[in-house]
């Protein structure tokens, strides 16, 4: 099913699909637990999809090689929850929410302003900065990932992501100084 597949036959690939699935989501509900899995089944696929010409009989099983993009995967996505909810699986609770407060308008309208900041900061980047910080951010690609699917350069992919990174920061902190400078009445620079 694999060699076929790799040879672009669907229905080999369907066949590998559903022959495998229901044995994989079980190996990643292991690692992932239930929230997580279904996704993962699907990045662990469509990883599939696009390495199937890479695979190697010689070099092992199919289950083991689907087994280890499958906890490959798997993994990644913890590691990616956790470090997207401060080291938790999960998203913490707001703390306003937990508390039974209302959001006041104050609160509404500083996030208002920093989404408006961040747009506006977003905009100030190159289509090639926004579309490499947006595939690490978004899409959670890594670095090699990017160069993988933009067919960019790994090393223009670590300038543009540095670059991006240091543009928006410097962006936000000047917006951040204007609006405090606008809250207390002070006039701010024309720049």
């Amino acid at each position: 099913m694999i060699a076929a597949a790799a040879r672009g036959d669907i229905h080999a690939f369907e066949a590998l699909y559903n022959s495998t699935a229901g044995w994989l989501l079980g190996r990643v509900r292991r690692i992932t637990g239930d929230s997580l899995a279904e996704d993962v089944l699907a990045e662990v696929f469509l990883q599939v999809w696009r390495t199937l010409a890479l695979y190697e009989e010689s070099r092992g099983e199919p289950l083991a090689w689907l087994a280890t993009i499958a906890r490959s995967r798997s993994l990644d996505r913890l590691r990616t929850e956790r470090r997207s909810h401060g080291g938790e699986l999960e998203a913490p609770q707001c703390e306003l929410a937990e508390e039974g407060h209302e959001i006041g308008p104050e609160q509404l309208l500083a996030v208002a302003e920093r989404d408006r900041l961040l747009k506006v900061s977003m905009g100030a980047l190159s289509p090639k900065e926004q579309l490499v910080l947006g595939m690490a951010y978004f899409r959670d690609c890594s670095q090699n990932e990017i160069a993988s699917l933009t067919g960019l350069p790994l090393g223009t992919v670590k300038t543009l992501m540095t670059r991006s990174q240091q543009k928006l920061r410097a962006a936000l902190t000047l917006g951040q100084s204007k609006s405090r400078m606008v809250q207390n009445g002070i006039q701010a620079p024309v720049a």
